[in-house]
């Protein structure tokens, strides 16, 4: 069922899916049967579960446009680790990642060549608080709540991080946008929750999983528009989607990671434990400290984004999905604290027909474009007023090498 779930959500595979059926209603019988026979009678077994198939990928991909908001119970914090702290931290860092004393999990662990950055839950906070010295952790004092969005869309789905975030904006909320292989994690101020709340139910048709839902929604300075997710913003919206408490010299300032070839997949939960012990050494006993990775543990998955050559060191079986293509990094060179609003959708903008992964973090934010969609991105932005550097592609990372490297490391 999982798998014909993320069937349903491509696009291509939904295709095939329509076509097929339209075959398998519009064929004409078979010889000896006449047209008035049970339409069944007209196939054969395995064109009978060909058909099927298409037909349950259809009925998954007219659920998965219904979008479902799930509230996460706990509170969270956001974290900032000096790279160099970590070693001093790895006893905290594994009990909030790997020891896990509660029913409800949440820890996501981004890595890059400029910093470390965690959401965590209460406990893991005040874990971290008992370790720090002066120079760290950073933790920021207010706590955030987590909207987990099930669109009915894949990381490759394109517009749903600016159709999600452009309404919060517009309403000056501020938002900490975080994408999984699975899903996507909109954290904001706690204290700006039922704000929060009623601006998405004003903008969207959605299904609130948890009680979750407003009690009394309201109209918002977005005005609401019943809009999907899928659905592109409006022309008309686009008038008030500008950011707010940002420092306009250096926001349009980026820098691309051309030398990360980075892999999105998916680990098997019930097989964390196995992995464990490649994981431990992934996080804490790094090769290189001129890396990429993202490492998100859930109660619901094991999302993880890391190069090609780190990811050919775990077995292909332990692993639930791979998707075969390679995405590029973009960072924002500044970031004016957390107390700004309409970022996300603003970065996004030009890029609302290229598939994206966003990453928020303490000190600033990423988003991965597909490495084939990179020249296509690169040019929507600049057009947008964004300047670039470091903006020129490396030759591929092929998979002989990858697995090469990976066994001599």
């Amino acid at each position: 069922y999982s798998l014909l779930k993320r069937l349903s959500r491509l696009q291509s595979v939904k295709t095939i899916s329509y076509y097929c059926a339209l075959v398998f209603l519009c064929s004409p019988p078979k010889a000896g049967l006449n047209e008035h026979q049970h339409i069944a009678d007209r196939f054969s077994g395995s064109e009978q579960q060909i058909a099927i198939f298409c037909l349950i990928v259809l009925i998954l991909a007219q659920m998965s446009s219904i979008t479902t908001i799930r509230v996460l119970p706990q509170k969270l914090f956001i974290v900032s680790i000096s790279k160099n702290d970590v070693p001093r931290l790895t006893h905290a860092l594994l009990q909030c990642m790997f020891v896990h004393e509660r029913e409800i999990d949440f820890a996501a662990y981004t890595e890059t060549p400029d910093e470390v950055s965690m959401i965590v839950d209460e406990h893991c906070a005040r874990r971290l608080q008992q370790d720090a010295t002066e120079r760290g952790p950073r933790i920021q004092p207010e706590p955030r709540r987590a909207f987990q969005f099930s669109l009915g869309s894949a990381p490759f789905e394109t517009g749903v991080v600016r159709a999600i975030t452009a309404p919060l904006g517009r309403a000056h909320i501020s938002v900490f946008y975080f994408t999984t292989f699975n899903t996507d994690y909109i954290l904001v101020e706690e204290s700006k929750l039922d704000a929060a709340k009623r601006v998405l139910q004003s903008n969207f048709r959605i299904v609130w999983l948890d009680d979750d839902e407003p009690a009394q929604p309201e109209a918002t300075a977005s005005g609401g528009t019943d809009q999907h997710p899928h659905q592109q913003p409006q022309q008309q919206q686009d008038i008030d989607d500008r950011p707010g408490n940002i420092d306009a010299a250096t926001f349009y300032q980026l820098r691309a990671l051309p030398d990360k070839e980075l892999m999105l997949t998916s680990i098997r939960i019930d097989t964390i434990d196995e992995l464990a012990r490649e994981l431990i050494r992934l996080i804490f006993f790094p090769v290189s400290s001129d890396r990429f990775l993202s490492f998100t543990q859930t109660d619901e998955e094991v999302s993880l984004i890391v190069d090609r050559r780190t990811l050919s060191r775990f077995p292909r079986e332990r692993l639930q999905i791979v998707l075969d293509h390679s995405w590029i990094a973009l960072r924002r060179l500044v970031k004016n604290g957390f107390g700004e609003t309409g970022v996300v959708s603003t970065l996004v903008a030009p890029l609302v027909h290229i598939p994206i992964l966003y990453l928020s973090s303490y000190e600033t934010s990423y988003f991965l474009v597909r490495r084939t969609d990179f020249d296509t991105a690169v040019n929507a932005l600049e057009r947008a007023g964004f300047s670039i550097s470091d903006a020129k592609l490396l030759p591929p990372v092929a998979d002989d090498d990858a697995t090469n490297d990976a066994s001599s490391s």
